[in-house]
């Protein structure tokens, strides 16, 4: 009787432990290791997205790879910047809302505002950003997300231009991984590519000379680079950025793709041999600056970087440079860099990256004022006529009167 007690008990132990450790851990954030990134400062964090009370897991390893079981630690930043790094004060109670897995990724429960902030494991560094609310999505095509881009993008960028006190800001797209190709229960396959809104600061390099609040938040963007547009962080720091970026809604990038119920997209893939094995759209403005690295190429592979079908020769122009370690490099951009860039190894179409180059800010106002000054001689033209008809009516109205009478 006394070993049936025990045994139960122990049962109910397990259970209860088991019950611990059984959190939703969907909301999975790790870093991609063929990802491409524009520049070094651009690729120091990347940012999570949260909402209160979600759950958030941070992996110390690429995505697709396995923990090498070596100990490591977990370390918080205040995102201020006021202080050096720290290491994750773990919850040790029966129900931890901060802990490690067995394969070291960080896991938080209930997440709050506090919890904002830099989180570090040897070099995967992520920027735990929450939200204010639920975010609006769009569902559509590339033509969908034009649209989206001149109704929503552009008049948000011509106003961030000096929204606060002479800052600069700027409002892009930054393009997820594109899920995998749904075709069970439907008629034709579909993958999706989620587009999160992301604000920019413009500063210069001289700009900040003291340690005032204006200058501690330049000196935040200068280090995180971007915000969410949906961030609490950005309505602490600039209330005005905030409130005009906060109700722009997310992009979700819709496209047809061939797929089977029971069979891998990516063998499918290998099968046919025509289609890349990774696309990604970027969204540039110009002058801006982007580099290209072709995934599971190594020093041994024959590397070929073609546009639109041409293919790029090394150093081809000055905007267009592909380097000795076969990476392409585009730089100052303008309209002329739009294009497919496709990268080939051996005779493997590897990636296929379509560059969009967005319209300055101000483009339009340059079309609508040409377009002004067209309607305004067009009609100074008409009303000279006009006029003129008036004037040889007016200088023969006996003429006319008397062909009236006599009729």
């Amino acid at each position: 009787m006394l070993s049936t007690n025990i045994g139960c008990m122990l049962l109910f132990i397990v259970g209860f432990i088991s019950g611990i450790y059984s959190y939703d851990e969907s909301e999975t954030n790790c870093l991609e290791k063929n990802r491409l990134t524009g520049s070094e400062a651009e690729d120091l964090h990347m940012i999570v997205e949260a909402m209160s009370n979600q759950t958030v897991k941070l992996e110390c390893h690429f995505c697709q790879e396995m923990d090498d079981a070596l100990p490591k630690l977990w370390y918080w930043q205040d995102v201020l910047f006021k202080g050096p790094p720290v290491e994750v004060e773990l919850d040790m109670g029966p129900v931890p809302r901060v802990r490690v897995t067995p394969d070291h990724a960080l896991v938080l429960h209930n997440v709050t505002s506090a919890d904002t902030g830099v989180y570090q494991c040897l070099k995967f560094s992520f920027l735990l950003d929450v939200i204010e609310s639920t975010v609006d999505q769009v569902v559509g095509n590339v033509s969908a997300w034009r649209s989206y881009h001149n109704s929503s993008l552009m008049p948000l960028n011509t106003y961030l231009q000096n929204v606060e006190d002479g800052l600069q800001f700027s409002v892009a797209t930054e393009w997820e991984t594109w899920g995998p190709c749904v075709a069970c229960n439907r008629p034709k396959g579909e993958r999706r590519c989620v587009g999160r809104c992301r604000v920019k600061q413009h500063i210069q390099q001289n700009i900040i000379r003291s340690f005032d609040p204006e200058a501690r938040k330049q000196h935040v963007m200068k280090k995180v680079t971007e915000l969410s547009c949906h961030s609490k962080l950005l309505a602490d720091l600039f209330p005005k950025v905030s409130i005009a970026t906060r109700t722009v809604p997310e992009f979700i990038l819709t496209e047809p793709c061939v797929g089977d119920c029971r069979v891998d997209v990516r063998n499918q893939r290998k099968r046919k041999g025509k289609e890349p094995y990774y696309k990604q759209r970027h969204v540039l403005m110009p002058g801006a600056r982007l580099t290209l690295i072709c995934p599971e190429a190594t020093l041994k592979d024959v590397v070929t970087w073609r546009k639109d079908n041409i293919v790029i020769m090394s150093n081809a122009t000055q905007h267009i440079i592909v380097d000795m370690f076969s990476i392409l490099h585009l730089a100052d951009v303008t309209q002329v860099s739009e294009g497919n860039y496709t990268c080939f190894v051996g005779n493997t179409r590897m990636q296929e990256t379509i560059v969009y180059i967005a319209p300055a800010p101000n483009s339009r106002m340059e079309v609508f004022l040409r377009h002004m000054a067209y309607m305004s001689f067009i009609f100074l033209v008409n009303f000279i006529l006009y006029c003129s008809c008036l004037f040889v009516a007016w200088r023969r109205r006996r003429h006319l009167l008397g062909s009236s009478s006599i009729a």
